[in-house]
């Protein structure tokens, strides 16, 4: 029981670690190729979000929170409903990941911009952006949270950004002028 409580304190310092280095980092101390790549990843999770906006499993559970009620507090993509922020990243979260066209990175199993964007933009909505309608406020703690996911799973880094990640086909497919 030791061990469990211990190992549990070591990952609420390294998160404390992480939150703390994620909100001293300002947008310009990123490198331009770091901000473009968050920008596509922005710009494809919107992509994927919209798209899935349609499915019977957003419509399921935007009828269920909705029900719910609660103070609106954040946008739901391609929907005119506002909702709290936890039922809007649920929502969100879910749209951009109904047609499974999120993004991939190899050296983390998963989808790491519908793992965090969602809760990332209600919480920037939330707390009131200070540039409306961009997300350079999210970007610099976007980029910080996935090299930050991939070394609490214990995943190496990649020898390469573009060996490693795969932007969705939204981006891919946008990028080459096709529809």
């Amino acid at each position: 029981m030791d061990d469990v409580i211990a190992n549990r304190t070591q990952e609420a310092e390294l998160t404390l670690a992480i939150a703390e280095g994620a909100s001293a980092l300002a947008y310009a101390d990123l490198p331009a190729p770091v901000r473009a790549l968050a920008r596509q990843c922005v710009l494809d999770y919107l992509g994927v979000a919209l798209a899935g906006a349609a499915d019977p499993l957003v419509r399921i559970l935007l009828d269920e929170v909705t029900e719910a009620a609660g103070t609106p507090q954040a946008s739901i993509i391609g929907h005119e409903v506002r909702l709290p922020a936890l039922s809007a990243a649920l929502v969100n979260g879910a749209a951009a990941h109904a047609l499974d066209y999120d993004d991939v990175n190899m050296a983390m199993p998963g989808h790491p911009s519908v793992a965090i964007l969602p809760a990332l933009l209600a919480l920037a909505e939330l707390k009131g952006s200070k540039r409306p309608g961009s997300n350079r406020n999210s970007e610099p703690c976007a980029s910080r949270s996935t090299p930050a996911r991939r070394r609490r799973t214990g995943s190496s880094p990649p020898v390469s950004p573009r060996a490693a990640f795969r932007a969705g086909p939204t981006l891919s497919n946008a990028s080459k002028g096709s529809r």
